[in-house]
């Protein structure tokens, strides 16, 4: 029984040439497959490392202005009349900003 009309399908045949298979490239006689080939070695910092680097040597500065509260703290020269009074200040306008 044999169908045909449009839309029809015919044999199996490519519908494009295939391409042939080429041999491979002989590779020059001086290199042999063993021998290492010298590595080119790049680094490149994305721009988050960068950040974290500029948030790390903040660190190392919030940590050494801590350890200057802490001895301040430590010899009682810490707390002072000027800094209660800009604390209680801010306190004051946080309560207020809240009822507002």
């Amino acid at each position: 029984m044999s169908i045909g009309g449009a839309g029809s399908v015919q044999g199996g045949f490519p519908l494009r040439p295939l391409n042939s298979v080429s041999e491979p490239e002989a590779t020059p006689a001086s290199s042999t497959p063993n021998e290492p080939r010298p590595i080119e070695d790049k680094v490149e910092i994305s721009e988050a490392g960068k950040m974290f680097d500029q948030l790390n040597q903040s660190n190392e500065i919030q940590a050494e202005r801590l350890a200057q509260i802490k001895q301040a703290i430590d010899n009682g020269t810490y707390e002072t009349a000027e800094k209660l009074e800009a604390a209680l200040d801010r306190l004051l306008d946080d309560i207020q900003g809240d009822d507002r």
